[in-house]
């Protein structure tokens, strides 16, 4: 996961330098200034500070209406942020998801009858968390295709 990661955020560091490069006016329309938000929306990236990032780019997209380099680099920005974002939900489900399933196997070779509502308690939760985690796979996988087609077809 780690590797998808760095490649993912070498991807934002790209975009940011295919931005920073455009060169053209940039200091009309607030180019320069969205341009230098951008790269902290980045940097918010790398330390998973995902709240940040959203209002970075919330920012971006009222503060620079006219910045259309940026703006367009941000559409891809928008999708890695979220890929990101989801691959650090679904690991953290993942891992709630084991250890729900490890309290319902000790219930269960302690002998807890499955009538008992410990037991009953510990499978709701376990398959709460089943769920959870395949909708966060689902959408982990969902902006993995988004973001390959959009390369695609670039």
């Amino acid at each position: 996961m780690k590797t998808n990661r760095y490649s993912l955020l070498s991807l934002l560091a790209a975009l940011l330098l295919s931005t920073a490069c455009t060169g053209r006016h940039a200091t009309d329309n607030g180019e320069t200034e969205a341009a230098r938000l951008l790269e902290q929306v980045r940097i918010a990236a790398e330390r998973e500070d995902f709240d940040r990032a959203h209002r970075l780019v919330d920012s971006i997209r009222h503060t620079y209406p006219l910045a259309v380099d940026v703006r367009r680099h941000l559409l891809t920005y928008v999708d890695t942020l979220s890929l990101l974002e989801a691959r650090v939900q679904s690991a953290l489900a993942g891992d709630s998801l084991t250890w729900a399933e490890a309290a319902v196997a000790s219930l269960e070779a302690a002998g807890v009858p499955p009538t008992d509502s410990r037991l009953k308690e510990a499978y709701a939760q376990a398959d709460t968390l089943r769920q959870r985690a395949q909708r966060m796979h689902m959408k982990v996988r969902f902006f993995e295709r988004k973001l390959q087609e959009n390369h695609l077809n670039n």
